[in-house]
């Protein structure tokens, strides 16, 4: 079993990428904090939890690229532990993140407020349409979209519980 891993960290330094081999594969170390939020008592508390990720080929290439010191980058992994013994005898443990897929991310810029974010919902295609059922109230009018654009959803994001 793997321990598979999703979450959106920070990049706390710019990501090192080495080309290995023969072949001159890339391969790209990363250091993400993934911050959590929690209440003890009364009181709001932060944490970070720092972990190195890895990734290798044209992926290796494209996170060096998009994700400089303080990207938000959301990631998708599993988590290896990997062992060594040192030239003086010291036995190392640590767990690393394998990053499968990632994506950068942008960073939000108002804090402490709730911000409206506009998700386009995707039209349904080639599903039948269920027929609406008879409401028991008048129903009130729905105001049309212009231009023949999809209609448009706003969701409330609370910007505390975002990590970054």
């Amino acid at each position: 079993m793997e321990a598979k891993v999703y979450g959106v960290g920070v990049t706390t330094a710019d990501p090192e990428i080495r080309k290995l081999g023969e072949r001159q594969t890339s391969f790209c170390s990363a250091n993400l904090a993934f911050n959590r939020r929690f209440k003890s008592g009364e009181e709001w508390k932060e944490e970070a939890c720092f972990i190195q990720a890895k990734l290798w080929g044209n992926q290796a290439d494209r996170f060096a690229e998009q994700c400089k010191k303080g990207t938000p980058v959301f990631v998708e992994g599993y988590l290896v532990q990997e062992q060594w013994e040192s030239k003086d005898g010291v036995k190392h443990n640590v767990l690393t993140l394998k990053v499968n897929a990632f994506s950068a991310c942008e960073k939000n810029g108002a804090s402490n407020k709730s911000v409206p974010v506009v998700a386009k919902s995707a039209p349904s295609k080639n599903k039948p349409v269920a027929q609406p059922v008879k409401p028991k109230a008048k129903p009130q009018p729905q105001p049309e979209p212009d231009d023949e654009e999809e209609a448009v959803a706003v969701v409330e994001v609370d910007t505390d519980e975002i990590p970054f």
